[in-house]
């Protein structure tokens, strides 16, 4: 795709053809080969060899994503697609197969992250693995060793969650709802995953 230099930001965002890529004079001193950094974007500003990528603003080496801003491997992204090694994430909206975050805040809707850690307010996330030191979630499900999540009422197979229902393989338990297989409840779940080991779910 085309990538013209444009005086500023505000200059690139009236440009009549909104898939044409922009960069700074700045950034185009720096990066004399911006235009081949930008074959494959689309609408993307300031973005240094990303792939794929729509309507970006100063992202790093992401891949298909959109509507991102000021990324890092894929660090700050929204509606980000197959994002990895992603630090401090924001804002996150419907990620897929993302790894390796951490300290993101504010995840909403996303699927199949492994080995994420110290996540927070994170929302309707499902299937993530490892959520090492997550807080304050809700409404996940499928999430593994999370942490002090709150109001998880539709969570399973949740670790050192509060206020979970419809929990399974759980052993040692506190005041669990709807659970299966279930013994000495009293207030949160500990079940064995797959490995043997106990897990502390609620």
């Amino acid at each position: 795709m085309t990538t013209q230099i444009f005086k500023d930001s505000e200059a690139f965002k009236m440009r009549k053809d909104k898939t044409i890529n922009g960069v700074s004079p700045e950034f185009a001193e720096r990066n004399p080969d911006y235009e081949n950094m930008n074959k494959t974007n689309i609408g993307c500003w300031n973005c240094w060899e990303c792939k794929d990528c729509e309507d970006c603003i100063e992202c790093y080496t992401c891949n298909r994503c959109t509507d991102c801003s000021k990324c890092i491997d894929c660090s700050g992204c929204t509606a980000c697609v197959s994002c990895s090694s992603s630090v401090k994430c924001k804002d996150c909206s419907k990620c897929k197969i993302c790894s390796h975050c951490f300290s993101c805040a504010n995840c909403v809707r996303c699927i199949d992250c492994k080995e994420c850690t110290g996540c927070s307010r994170c929302t309707e996330c499902h299937t993530c693995d490892d959520c090492t030191n997550c807080e304050d979630c809700k409404i996940c499900n499928n999430c593994i060793l999370c942490f002090s999540c709150q109001d998880s009422n539709t969570c399973f197979d949740c670790c050192d969650c509060h206020i979970c229902i419809n929990c399974t393989e759980c052993i040692d338990c506190l005041n669990c709802e709807e659970c299966i297989r279930c013994f000495n409840c009293e207030d949160c779940c500990s079940f064995k995953n797959k490995k043997g080991k106990k897990r502390r779910s609620s």
